[in-house]
């Protein structure tokens, strides 16, 4: 399960199950940082209009509570694609100090690289966590609506299967916190392409807004059953069910805050 930190004033989701491997498996929140006006405080990425020299001290901030230098990171583009990026040692530092050295047109991030911290960012999206306890290997993807229509969960999934030898079975999928179903109004065009492209899961996850003409998409929930059609075990799935755009306090959201808001992280890293 995920469960509430609080370190240095900070406040972060742990993954438990991940935390007792020795595995750093975490969500941040909006708390704990030095970001001013609608960053306020944790903002952690740089593409989103904040103060360069803030996000680096959030960033500095938040991985030390880990022991980890921040300049280590490996962080991707983040497009809205479904590529995943196989990391190792080579690419450290990827995306650590600046927009412009991210690993470029890549949503995901997959390595077996022990102490290499992988780095993900998210306001309303569902960030996705992969971990094989078996072959020593974990993964991260960004899944808004268009990495959620182009199966990003399963392609993640399948990096670890070809380069990996992962076994289903064996996988453990995490779902973090992002905007839920209640929340995610779409138009009537999108739903209809969501009808098209998951046809046996569209009932579950989609349901009619009080707008006309609109709906309510649940993107955390069609995830999940993504996964579970693939084969990973129920059990191996944890899911945060906390939603991003209801969570003010704790959690920035683009719905929420059209557009002009920070950005929270996922990390992971290896012992």
């Amino acid at each position: 399960m995920f469960s509430w930190k609080n370190r240095t004033n900070l406040s972060y989701l742990e993954i438990d199950e991940f935390a007792a491997a020795g595995i750093v498996a975490v969500f941040s929140s909006r708390k704990g940082g030095f970001s001013e006006d609608q960053y306020k405080s944790l903002n952690l990425a740089f593409h989103v209009g904040d103060n360069k020299e803030l996000v680096l001290a959030n960033r500095n901030k938040f991985a030390n509570l880990f022991s980890i230098d921040s300049h280590d990171f490996v962080c991707a583009e983040q497009i809205h694609g479904n590529q995943i990026a196989l990391v190792d040692k080579n690419q450290k530092g990827a995306g650590a100090v600046d927009l412009e050295s991210a690993l470029q047109g890549y949503d995901g991030l997959i390595t077996n690289c022990s102490q290499l911290p992988i780095f993900s960012f998210y306001a309303d999206c569902v960030p996705i966590y992969l971990y094989d306890p078996i072959q020593g290997v974990i993964g991260l993807a960004h899944s808004g609506w268009p990495g959620t229509y182009k199966k990003i969960a399963l392609q993640l999934i399948n990096k670890a299967q070809i380069n990996f030898s992962s076994k289903l079975t064996d996988l453990y999928l995490a779902i973090g916190p992002s905007i839920s179903g209640v929340n995610y109004e779409v138009s009537a065009e999108l739903a209809k392409k969501f009808k098209s492209k998951f046809p046996d899961l569209i009932q579950e996850v989609l349901s009619s807004s009080d707008r006309e003409g609109h709906y309510l998409l649940d993107l955390s929930l069609l995830n999940k059953l993504m996964i579970i059609k693939k084969g990973i075990p129920r059990k191996n799935i944890i899911m945060a069910n906390l939603c991003t755009y209801a969570n003010k306090d704790d959690f920035f959201s683009y719905r929420r805050e059209p557009g002009e808001t920070g950005r929270m992280a996922s990390m992971m890293m290896l012992p």
